[in-house]
């Protein structure tokens, strides 16, 4: 998800290829990208993940990227 000229646009992928047109959403005057992230089962060992470790090395990145912001 982008928020970028004037507008939200969203484009999903699988396997790294898009599944479908960018599509233009509601206007906003935000600005930002969001990514979110299900990694496959057919490509990773494992799928799960650490809590911990996760949000150990997104502190790490965000104090080395002033003013982005990280949810997990």
């Amino acid at each position: 998800e982008v928020r970028t000229d004037g507008y939200r646009w969203t484009q999903d992928y699988k396997l790294g290829v898009p599944t479908a047109p960018l599509a233009q959403h509601e206007a906003t005057e935000e600005t930002g990208t969001s990514v979110t992230f299900w990694a496959d089962g057919d490509i990773f060992e494992t799928t799960e993940y650490s809590f911990e470790t996760l949000s150990r090395r997104f502190q790490e990145m965000a104090f080395l990227n002033k003013g982005l912001t990280l949810k997990l």
